[in-house]
C-alpha cells in the first residue's frame, strides 16, 4: 500500500489504531522505498486476522456446569430479595412484640433506606473491585461479610444492631448485583446466556418471596 501525497506523520495516525490492536499480526516499515519520481513514501504491511466466534462448552456435559455455577452465584441473590422485603414484616413486629421497646416512626423511617443507602455507596467500590481482582473472588468475598450482616439484624439487641445490619447487608447487595450479572455473562455460551443471567431476578424473587 503506498501513499503518494501524504507525510508520515498523518499516514501513521491513520493506520495507528489498526498497528496498536493488532502489534502480532500488523507491521509499521520505516524504509521508505523510492518512487518513479524520485520520492519516498512510507509503506505498511497488515495482515487481517479472522475472527470466529465458537462455543467454549463441550457437549451437554459443559452446559451442566455452566447451570450449576449460575445457580452457585445466584443463590447469594435470594438474600438481595429479603433485603428487599424485610421491612415489609419486620416493621409490624417492632411494632406489635417491641423487642427494643418503643420504636418511634422516626427510626422506622430509616431501617428501610439504609439498605439503599449501603448499596448505592457499594456501587463505585464493587465496580473497583470487579476489574481489579475479578468478579468470582469479588462475589466469594463479599458472601461472610453478608451473612455477618444477617447475624447482627438476627441477633440485635436494640435498634441501633439493625441499622447496622441493614447498612452491611445493603452494601454487600449492591455489591453482588452488579458482580453476578458481569459473571454469568462471561463464563455463559452465547445460545444459553439470557437463560443463565435470568436466574438473578429469579433468586430475587424467591428471596422477597421468603419473607
Amino acid at each position: 500500500m503506498k501513499l503518494d501525497n501524504r507525510k508520515e506523520s498523518e499516514f501513521t495516525e491513520i493506520v495507528g489504531p489498526f498497528h496498536h490492536e493488532r502489534q502480532e499480526s500488523s507491521s509499521y516499515n520505516p524504509e521508505r522505498k523510492a518512487s518513479s519520481e524520485g520520492s519516498y513514501v512510507p509503506t505498511l504491511d497488515v495482515t487481517f486476522v479472522h475472527v470466529t466466534s465458537k462455543p467454549t462448552s463441550k457437549g451437554c456435559f459443559g452446559r451442566w456446569h455452566q447451570l450449576y455455577a449460575a445457580l452457585a452465584v445466584t443463590m447469594s441473590a435470594a438474600g438481595l430479595g429479603s433485603i428487599l422485603a424485610y421491612t415489609a414484616t419486620a416493621l409490624p413486629d417492632l411494632r406489635n412484640a417491641k423487642p427494643f421497646g418503643e420504636v418511634t416512626s422516626s427510626q422506622e423511617t430509616w431501617i428501610g433506606p439504609l439498605a439503599l443507602l449501603g448499596a448505592a455507596v457499594a456501587c463505585p467500590i464493587a465496580g473497583f473491585l470487579v476489574d481489579i481482582f475479578g468478579r468470582r473472588r469479588t462475589i466469594v468475598w463479599f458472601m461472610p461479610l453478608f451473612l455477618s450482616g444477617w447475624l447482627i439484624i438476627g441477633l440485635a439487641q436494640n435498634i441501633e444492631m439493625i441499622y447496622i445490619g441493614r447498612f452491611i447487608t445493603g452494601f454487600c447487595g449492591g455489591s453482588i448485583s452488579l458482580a453476578i450479572p458481569v459473571f454469568l455473562a462471561e463464563v455463559s455460551d452465547v445460545d444459553i446466556r439470557g437463560t443463565l443471567t435470568s436466574f438473578l431476578d429469579m433468586m430475587v424473587t424467591v428471596g422477597i418471596l421468603y419473607m
